[in-house]
């Protein structure tokens, strides 16, 4: 739907499919004019990727550029040098770069090394973090009537030129925001605050998190006029939604390290967290992750779990149940929460 939309406002340029990212570069470069008559000389670009993963050609630069690509309108322009191009060079300007992508946990980790996370690169990404369905929906309302005259092969589809139009009017808006002397208010607070608490947190994720809520307070706002004027409402919804997004940076890319359990720890460890309560019976866990672990290994991960004074033990009957402790459930879920006075 946004690879749609985009190429419906028809004002930036959109990557889909498997790319190298010598092929991105090249791409932003050239300039040309698109079939509605728009010269696109510009290098900003939407990376649109269904499956992060195979999207961008196996390159252990390739998160380093976008990263500092993401930079790019703070530099100025952007040169780069491509091998066997026989010698030529290529400047980028006005550059944007957008990237939307889904993975999942394991594929996420394939991709992105460790220091492409304490980098920077996940420091300037929004997390969706989804351990289930959001709606539950079997395609089953479209029900078969014999009275019904419509041709048995004809969908409702969306109309996304319908879609677009509101895009197209906030594409075309120039200028730049300004604070409402409540909305100011209200930020200078809560700025002042977050970057007086201390915090663990190696992605960079919280010393860029007022930039994040400066951009979604933005878009809150062109969703209800053009005014361009930051009101204290689009801020308090702005630090509400990229508190909680910043939340799940910690848990999507939850460390693994290299011991021989690690991947098995850090995967129950995911499991307490996104569980109501944080409370798993150990029963539960060895039937959910049969042919992953045994009970042997298990008892291997609570007896770090333990020293680590990560969980609570309690006994019910034959079975046992481990809790995680509170200090671990704000570290990884809690942690970009408002601080208190």
């Amino acid at each position: 739907m946004a690879r749609k939309l985009v190429k419906e406002v028809d004002n930036t340029r959109l990557i889909v499919g498997r790319s190298s990212i010598q092929g991105i570069l090249k791409e932003i470069a050239t300039t040309y004019t698109t079939e509605s008559g728009k010269v696109r000389d510009d290098a900003a670009f939407f990376l649109c990727a269904s499956e992060f993963r195979s999207s961008l050609i196996g390159d252990p630069d390739a998160l380093v550029t976008l990263t500092d690509l993401y930079d790019g309108d703070f530099t100025g322009d952007w040169q780069y040098l491509l091998k066997n191009a026989e010698g030529t060079s290529s400047k980028l300007s006005d550059i944007y770069a957008v990237l939307l992508g889904g993975s999942n946990p394991t594929h996420l980790k394939e991709k992105i090394s460790k220091s492409d996370i304490n980098g920077g690169f996940i420091g300037r990404s929004y997390i969706i973090y989804a351990d289930k369905k959001g709606k539950l929906n079997p395609l089953t309302d479209d029900i078969y009537d014999e009275d019904e005259e419509t041709e048995a092969d004809e969908v409702e589809a969306l109309d996304y030129k319908e879609l677009s139009k509101h895009l197209i009017e906030v594409s075309n808006i120039r200028g730049r925001f300004r604070f409402h002397p409540e909305a100011k208010d209200y930020y200078d607070d809560w700025y002042i605050k977050l970057n007086n608490a201390e915090f663990e947190d190696k992605t960079g994720t919280l010393d860029r998190l007022h930039d994040h809520v400066l951009k979604v307070a933005m878009l809150l706002s062109l969703t209800k006029n053009q005014t361009l004027i930051l009101n204290k409402d689009d801020i308090e919804d702005a630090v509400e939604a990229c508190n909680e997004l910043a939340g799940n940076v910690n848990r999507a890319m939850l460390p693994s390290g290299t011991s021989a359990f690690a991947d098995q720890t850090a995967t129950i460890l995911q499991e307490l967290l996104n569980t109501k309560g944080h409370e798993l019976s150990r029963r539960r866990i060895l039937q959910k992750f049969w042919g992953d672990l045994d009970a042997f290994d298990l008892d291997r991960i609570k007896e770090t779990l333990i020293q680590k004074d990560a969980v609570d033990i309690r006994r019910c009957g034959k079975d046992e149940f481990y809790k995680l402790k509170r200090w671990v459930i704000e570290k990884y879920l809690n942690f970009a929460k408002e601080p208190e006075d």
